[in-house]
């Protein structure tokens, strides 16, 4: 364009514009009645079993360790979250 349009020509062209008719209705119909395959969610379920049981262990493995140390930065947080659990 070798002259810039202004503001109020651009919402008169696109006031003058009217969208295309588009039906897809059948095609969408037709994606959803399409039979879905069968995924199997048991293997998942075993890897979710075991990684929480591995973090369960790793958690109370470091809560020891950490109780054993002899830092006082950790400690001072141990102390709290200890108290907060009884």
């Amino acid at each position: 364009m070798n002259k810039p349009m202004t503001l109020r020509q651009l919402v008169a062209h696109a006031r003058a514009e009217s969208a295309p008719h588009v039906d897809v209705a059948d095609k969408v119909l037709g994606i959803l009645a399409a039979p879905r395959p069968l995924v199997s969610y048991r293997p998942l379920m075993w890897i979710a079993s075991f990684s929480s049981a591995a973090a369960a262990c790793l958690a109370v493995v470091s809560f020891l360790v950490a109780r054993a140390s002899t830092s006082n930065a950790l400690s001072g947080m141990y102390e709290v979250i200890s108290w907060a659990a009884q």
